[in-house]
């Protein structure tokens, strides 16, 4: 007599909608901006290689993801020294 397999159905929840009143974070202004598009530049150079690695040391794509014009603001980036933050974190 042959077991009978366990057959498991997932059914993933529905994602639930933003607050009606979410908005989006103002805009960078001034230094904060030209230090946000120094710290993109930087991290942009196809020629980028990771310090102190030395098996493929080029960003891969989930690192470059957090590169993202919105992702940078949203972890304290920019700030006076985000380049040394940014090149310690990769």
């Amino acid at each position: 007599m042959e077991k009978e397999e366990d057959t498991k159905v997932y059914v993933p929840q529905p994602v639930a909608p933003p607050p009606a009143d979410l908005r989006p974070p103002p805009p960078l202004e001034g230094k904060q901006e030209e230090q946000r598009l120094q710290v993109l530049s930087h991290f942009s150079d196809e020629n980028y290689e990771l310090p102190g690695v030395e098996k493929d040391p080029s960003l891969t794509e989930v690192e470059k993801f957090w590169l993202v014009s919105r992702t940078l603001p949203r972890h304290g980036l920019p700030g006076p020294d985000s380049l040394q933050r940014q090149t310690t974190v990769f």
